[in-house]
């Protein structure tokens, strides 16, 4: 009897061992059936799916678990279609992508992927226990860890059968859902064709079957700080109605390179853009969009020598556009500038709702309110306007308009504001500025593109009672009446130093500079000196209309005060930054200081060849003369080297004497004298029969026709 209790322990060791290895084994059994079943219903779908949509799916290196898939390296290829009727050579397919043809192809894929999914089974039924088994206890979520995953474009088409590289995934992770028509994803790196590669990416893909809507969200994910970015996009495969929106709380690099070089990536700049679509009618769309940034950094070099910010803007638009005419009709336009803040990135309110939803900073009292209506022809990208006319196909051809045509308001805004909204590094020297006063006005715009000689830019019911209350220490008149010293330097060669003062033996006062001279500066530089304070609009917009017919910045439109502003106090660069600021402070010292004052310095440190600067030292070397016993014909010759003293004298070296076209540019200038009556008949004809005569010393040849070059 002692033995039992041992014997029963020993039976039921026995028992449980042997239930452990039976259902060991029934593990391995339904876990392999699992697989099994799970790569039947991968084959078929994916079967299926190729099937109807020609999407073709190559993976290499399976590692099966439960609810689990490990592959190595997977790639989706999307069939890419010539547009009907055309066959497309390799070199346009490098060029224009067709977009649309891939999108016809991805859209129903996307559906058909999404429905096969929610499908119940995707193998052949079967009646054995353990394949049954296994699809019961298949999960409805299956998770997909993919080492570098590929979407491919291949050109059918092409003899050449080239493949394009469309988007690349590193450590990609994606979600299943088989009960609600959603697939997450997530990768720790991603980067589509054209862009610069993301980090941490994640999202999500939702097809509604019932209503066709289709969400997709992809969003970075965030740190520590609350740096990241969010894109959503809502449409239904009807197209009646899309929504973007694309918010973040830095400015990535990848987003940064949508524009060039244009916008610096930064984590202090944050953003929130929407822009919603709708059909208007059979062949129109109407759209809404609102644009708002906070600490935005631009860089390019026709803004600023450096990066310029931070800045901020808010703006809405809604509007029409007609696919087939090519016709942008915007109904309200509202911009607002608000002035930059100082603080730091950390002390904002970065709040962050969800993965894909990031809070721009709060609201800032504008500035500067400009209220616009505009309609105009608008060149879109052929594969855009291919698109676009694909979704809204015109019943009959229809003639794009020939004429832009805006209309803007500015609200009545304090003059301070204008200094407010730039950013220091766009205009330094306004920075200590202070104005008093307002202005308003409506400007309205006429730009025909097929005809620019016709712009007209007409400024009504305008208001301006701007003044400066106070300036820099280095900007006050008193500072530009006595003694100035500057730095100029010719091109290619070395900096020296000018003093505008008596103590010069080369400075030349304005009561001792020849009239001829006087007058022919004023015909050929600023016909309006005596009569504007500074700054002129006709001027400028005659210098805008000559830029846009001949396609690029030939004239800069200038007045002699804005020329003085560029040689005594900026820097030469074209750029937008200069402008801005040659402008203010002609506008400035044009109420400071007298026409005499402006016109005496303006002669005396303008260039006329390699290291000459101003009249005296130019009479002296060409002509030997004083500045005041200069000739009309001789004032003519000078006057003609300011806008390019350095190339048109090498052009005089070349044949010592006036060169065809030199001639020309001095006939046209007479002739513009006595059209204006400047000067009277006689004097017409005795300048244009007298003959130049330069000085011929080997001391001028060498200063004129042999500079010395700068050391490098």
């Amino acid at each position: 009897m002692k033995g039992l209790p041992s014997k029963l322990h020993f039976r039921i060791g026995l028992g449980l061992l042997g239930i452990t290895v039976l259902a060991t084994v029934l593990f391995n059994l339904v876990i392999r059936e699992f697989n099994k079943q799970a790569v039947l219903r991968l084959d078929s779908r994916l079967a299926a799916l190729e099937n109807k949509t020609g999407i073709k799916t190559i993976a290499t290196g399976f590692t099966l678990g439960f609810g689990t898939m490990r592959i190595d390296s997977l790639k989706i290829i999307f069939p890419k279609h010539a547009p009907s009727g055309k066959t497309r050579t390799d070199s346009e397919q490098k060029k224009d992508p067709d977009i649309l043809a891939l999108w016809q192809q991805i859209e129903p894929a996307l559906r058909a992927l999404i429905l096969e999914l929610r499908s119940p089974t995707g193998a052949p039924p079967t009646k054995s226990i353990i394949p049954r088994l296994a699809i019961w206890l298949m999960p409805n979520r299956i998770v997909f860890d993919i080492a570098q995953a590929e979407i491919i474009a291949a050109d059918i088409a092409s003899q050449t059968r080239q493949h394009e590289l469309l988007l690349q995934a590193k450590e990609l992770h994606v979600r299943i859902d088989q009960r609600t028509p959603r697939l997450n994803f997530s990768a720790r790196e991603l980067q589509l064709t054209g862009f610069i590669a993301d980090s941490q990416v994640c999202g999500h893909l939702r097809l509604r079957p019932k209503t066709g809507d289709i969400e997709l969200t992809i969003s970075q994910t965030p740190d520590a700080k609350y740096h990241g970015w969010g894109l959503r996009v809502k449409t239904g495969t009807d197209t009646k109605k899309i929504h973007i929106a694309l918010r973040g709380a830095h400015m990535p690099p990848s987003l940064a390179s949508l524009f060039g070089s244009l916008i610096v990536p930064s984590t202090d700049t944050t953003f929130e853009t929407n822009l919603e679509i709708m059909r208007l009618g059979k062949e129109m769309m109407s759209f809404k969009a609102n644009v708002n940034f906070r600490d935005l950094y631009l860089r390019h070099q026709s803004l600023a020598a450096t990066e310029i910010g931070p800045l901020h803007l808010d703006a809405n638009f809604t509007g029409a556009y007609d696919p087939g005419s090519s016709e942008l009709i915007i109904d309200h336009g509202r911009i607002e500038i608000p002035a930059p803040l100082d603080f730091e990135p950390a002390e904002r309110d970065m709040a962050q709702r969800s993965n894909y939803d990031f809070e721009v900073t709060g609201a800032i009292e504008p500035a500067v309110i400009i209220n616009l209506r505009a309609s105009g022809p608008v060149g879109l990208p052929q594969t855009a306007q291919r698109f676009l006319t694909h979704y809204f196909p015109p019943s009959s051809p229809r003639k794009p308009p020939t004429n832009w045509s805006v209309r803007a308001f500015v609200a009545r805004t304090p003059c301070q504001a204008l200094v407010d909204i730039l950013p220091s590094k766009l205009a330094p020297a306004l920075d200590r500025f202070e104005l008093g006063g307002d202005f308003m006005g409506i400007a309205t715009l006429t730009w025909p593109k097929d005809s620019p000689a016709d712009f007209q830019l007409n400024v009504s019911h305008d208001e301006f009672t701007c003044e400066v209350s106070s300036e820099p220490a280095g900007y006050a008149a008193e500072s530009f009446k006595g003694p100035l010293k500057i730095i100029r330097a010719s091109r290619g060669m070395p900096k020296r130093p000018i003093e505008l003062s008596p103590n010069n033996p080369d400075f030349t006062p304005y009561q001792q500079i020849s009239r001829s001279f006087l007058t022919t500066v004023v015909a050929a530089e600023d016909t309006g000196f005596w009569s504007h304070k500074g700054i002129t609009s006709f001027t400028f917009l005659d210098a805008l209309r000559d830029n846009l017919i001949e396609g690029r910045l030939s004239r800069g439109g200038s007045t002699i005060t804005m020329q003085l502003v560029k040689n005594i106090l900026l820097t030469p660069e074209r750029t937008a930054s200069r402008k801005v600021q040659e402008f203010f402070l002609a506008w400035h010292l044009g109420r400071a200081l007298t026409r005499e004052r402006i016109l005496e310095l303006y002669a005396n440190v303008v260039e006329f060849g390699p290291n000459i600067f101003g009249v005296g030292e130019a009479a002296d070397w060409y002509f030997g003369k004083k500045p005041s016993d200069l000739s009309l014909k001789e004032s003519i010759f000078l006057v003609n080297l300011l806008p390019a003293p350095v190339s048109r004298m090498e052009a005089f070296c070349r044949h010592y004497q006036e060169t065809e076209n030199f001639t020309k540019l001095m006939n046209a200038l007479l002739i513009r004298m006595h059209s204006l009556k400047i000067i009277t008949t006689q004097q017409f004809n005795k300048t244009d029969s007298e003959r130049l005569i330069f000085r011929t010393d080997d001391a001028a040849n060498a200063k004129l026709c042999h500079p010395p070059k700068e050391a490098t």
